[in-house]
């Protein structure tokens, strides 16, 4: 990540809090703001005004009034290659998954229509960060540009002004739950399908309406509190659109030609303990349905990643290892291979666009049968967001499985699970509680 501006030109300000809280005096101070929670063990968050970024929405890309007349991935590709020769401000982006259905529509691939948007609703945006500010936790220090130094001195003002502890268990009051009956149908619908061979795993969602206690950007510091572990935390508010989540499922990491990825599959409740971990694991590897289930989105991501790497560099790293994410288990497997950096980032982002592992497989087929089950607009998740490094010329992504968004005054979470032809309705709905727990 790169510095918010040249050294001359930096401010430092001590911060000894949870850079959370910074989301809305932030906010605040900037306008739209993206806040982004890189992975490793620096573990660094962005914070940036998202003012200059180019709007993606059904009627085509935009940026105050001005358009853009090719696709997303040229865009990217303008945008990275604008960012490597500054070096420019780092770039951000983030996708839905609807706009995968746009983008596969106008290619000409089969599978109908995509449900219908709303006109204007935000599909996806990319472009360079303003205002930056990076927090460091290995310091407690935040850097920003010398001359927006004020307003990140009273954004801190702001954060231990605040008297009101976290709030526990419920953080919201649930609006509309999940439809078992509803879901059941899906379900059997889905089962049809597998039966038939026409997909060989489905990954069904369900929306969730909730009410939170607090402020918006409250809540999101509440729920990342307890998503302390996972790899990414990310917000985004843009022309009306607030979409936040926390999780550690990388899209692709792309960096000095290599590019790499991770498939989650198998769902048991956290493990508290390593011993309890590695039980937990062995169990998921012990049930056929689980491990036949994981094996199959392994492959999945090897062929995606095949259609771009270098022939014979695509690995899988590790295999069915069992790793914690909030309120659940999962078993994860890391794959990865070498690309030619004159394809373009761009392109390498969106071959992958969305991953078998929020959808199925085979993936195009897997897309048509879910547009039929669940008739309506996915939103952000199943999307993707993430950060281009200019100074570092790395690409970090992740998928967005976590998924929040604001509607009014409620909160719309969606969260998914894969289905095989032996999947059982209440096993499956106790998997979506589980995965909710956390944002409830």
């Amino acid at each position: 990540m790169s510095a918010p501006t040249s050294t001359a030109t930096t401010a430092r300000v001590s911060f000894a809090g949870d850079p959370h809280d910074l989301v809305e005096p932030l906010t605040e101070r900037f306008g739209s703001l993206f806040c982004y929670r890189l992975p490793g063990r620096e573990r660094r968050t962005l914070f940036a005004s998202l003012s200059d970024v180019w709007r993606v929405t059904a009627d085509g890309i935009e940026r105050d009034g001005e358009r853009f007349d090719g696709d997303v991935a040229a865009l990217l590709d303008q945008l990275l290659a604008e960012a490597r020769r500054g070096p420019g401000p780092d770039v951000a982006f983030a996708f839905s998954y609807d706009l995968s259905l746009r983008l596969r529509a106008e290619a000409g691939i089969p599978g109908g229509p995509p449900p219908a948007t709303a006109p204007g609703r935000l599909l996806g945006f990319a472009g360079p960060l303003r205002r930056a500010v990076v927090h460091d936790p290995a310091t407690g220090t935040l850097s920003c540009a010398a001359q927006d130094r004020a307003d990140v001195v009273a954004a801190c003002a702001r954060t231990t002004a605040r008297t009101a502890p976290p709030l526990t268990a419920p953080l919201t009051e649930v609006v509309v739950d999940i439809d078992p009956v509803r879901y059941a149908g899906q379900l059997a619908r889905a089962r049809d399908h597998l039966l038939a061979g026409d997909v060989y795993q489905v990954v069904l969602s369900v929306p969730v309406r909730v009410r939170p206690r607090t402020s918006l950007p409250r809540y999101y510091a509440d729920v990342a509190a307890r998503y302390a572990t996972a790899d990414y935390s990310y917000w985004f508010d843009l022309a009306g659109t607030r979409v936040f989540g926390n999780c550690s499922l990388p899209h692709v990491l792309a960096r000095d030609g290599r590019v790499s990825s991770r498939v989650f599959a198998g769902t048991q409740p956290a493990a508290r303990t390593d011993r309890e971990r590695q039980d937990r694991g062995a169990l998921l590897r012990g049930d056929p349905k689980y491990f036949a289930e994981h094996i199959m989105l392994v492959d999945l991501e090897r062929n995606d990643l095949g259609s771009y790497c270098e022939p014979g560099t695509v690995v899988v790293d590790r295999l069915c290892d069992p790793l914690v994410i909030g309120p659940t288990t999962y078993l994860a497997s890391d794959v990865s291979g070498r690309y030619d950096p004159a394809r373009g980032l761009g392109r390498v982002l969106l071959a992958s666009f969305p991953r078998g592992v929020v959808v199925g497989a085979p993936k195009l087929r897997a897309q048509e049968v879910l547009a039929e089950i669940e008739g309506e607009p996915r939103g952000f998740f199943a999307g993707a967001v993430g950060l281009y490094d200019a100074a570092g010329d790395a690409l970090t992504s992740n998928t967005i499985v976590t998924c929040a968004e604001q509607d009014g005054p409620d909160v719309l979470l969606r969260c998914g699970g894969g289905v095989v032809a032996g999947s059982e309705v209440a096993q499956e709905l106790a998997e979506l509680e589980l995965k909710l727990r956390y944002l409830r």
